[in-house]
């Protein structure tokens, strides 16, 4: 691990204190397990960061701190005075801030001079290894108490040896970003699913049942009527089709139809009839798995709308056929 302390400070590497300060740090990040961390480096940048209520921008420390991290450095902290946070107009009840986003980099800034205290304790020590805990517990996806401990304790520095560097995530932040994207995804799914009727769910109540009453065609070659007749329940002014080949055609037209490869629950497979063949196509509706619901023309189901077939035994009947499937778009 790579920490990087860059300040805008001209006169901080000039600090007397600097390495046995620097030295203090390395040595309370060794105690860590697994710790793996290199010597810490510094580096002077003058800038001027953009400040809003008191605090550094998160656009600006991304500006700031991606150029250090794409050249291998984990941590990057940003250093002032004191002097100069009075000067950019930032809290001056704020010594440092650890700033939680998105993207790989841990960023910080730490404001403090070489003699500032903090009780005891240096400040400059004990706020840097205050917002390095903080970057390091939620990278661990250990709990952040070093608010908690930091005030029951002035020194920080005897609560790093708890921590495992073996856990560290540094992604940790976008993965959870993903995570909660795909959870409001999921819940808008669940939600039109709940109060937009489906096409599924239509099948699902007409299972057992003659779903298209009117019997225009035949209950044996019912199967096209009984299809269209379900569609008319999601889409009432989808037109009444007898044949497979006259469906088949109308759902290649259709906006809220689309052609698929893999089906799903409520997915339409139509094999069309073909006059080339010795005997009618066939169309029904995926249920769950490889099984397919459809008019049924046997004596004891005849014109009932039934499970009766997968998605093999639909295959070996209807395999030498053109066969499609047709997704409702909601």
């Amino acid at each position: 691990m790579k920490v990087i302390i860059v300040s805008i400070d001209k006169t901080f590497r000039k600090w007397n204190t600097l390495p046995a300060k620097l030295a203090d740090i390395e040595d309370t990040l060794a105690t860590m397990e697994n710790s793996d961390f290199e010597p810490i480096e510094v580096a002077y940048q003058y800038d001027t960061p953009m400040v809003e209520d008191g605090r550094i921008t998160h656009d600006w420390m991304d500006s700031f701190s991606h150029p250090w991290w794409k050249a291998g450095y984990d941590f990057v902290i940003l250093h002032m005075s004191r002097a100069q946070r009075t000067k950019f107009g930032i809290n001056p009840t704020l010594n440092g801030a650890y700033h939680v986003d998105y993207d790989p980099v841990s960023e910080m800034y730490v404001m403090a001079d070489e003699d500032s205290r903090r009780g005891r304790f240096n400040l400059f020590v004990q706020t840097t290894l205050h917002e390095l805990r903080h970057a390091i517990t939620r990278a661990t996806l250990t709990t952040d108490d070093t608010h908690m401990l930091h005030g029951k304790d002035r020194d920080i520095r005897p609560h790093f040896d708890l921590l495992d560097m073996a856990q560290y995530q540094p992604n940790w932040h976008n993965l959870n970003k993903q995570l909660s994207l795909y959870q409001r995804v999921l819940e808008l799914m669940r939600q039109q699913f709940m109060t937009t009727p489906t096409l599924y769910q239509e099948c699902l109540k007409a299972l057992g049942t003659d779903a298209s009453p009117l019997d225009t065609a035949p209950d044996s070659l019912g199967c096209a009527e009984t299809v269209s007749e379900l569609i008319r329940r999601v889409i009432p002014t989808f037109p009444r089709y007898t044949g497979t080949a006259s469906l088949k055609e109308a759902l290649d037209k259709h906006p809220r139809f689309r052609k698929v490869t893999i089906p799903m629950p409520g997915t339409i497979i139509i094999s069309p009839t073909d006059i080339h063949k010795p005997y009618p196509g066939h169309a029904g509706v995926f249920g769950e798995g490889e099984k397919i619901m459809s008019n049924d023309s046997r004596p004891e189901y005849l014109g009932k709308f039934m499970q009766n077939y997968t998605l093999p035994s639909w295959k070996k009947r209807w395999g030498g056929f053109a066969t499609s499937y047709y997704q409702l778009i909601n």
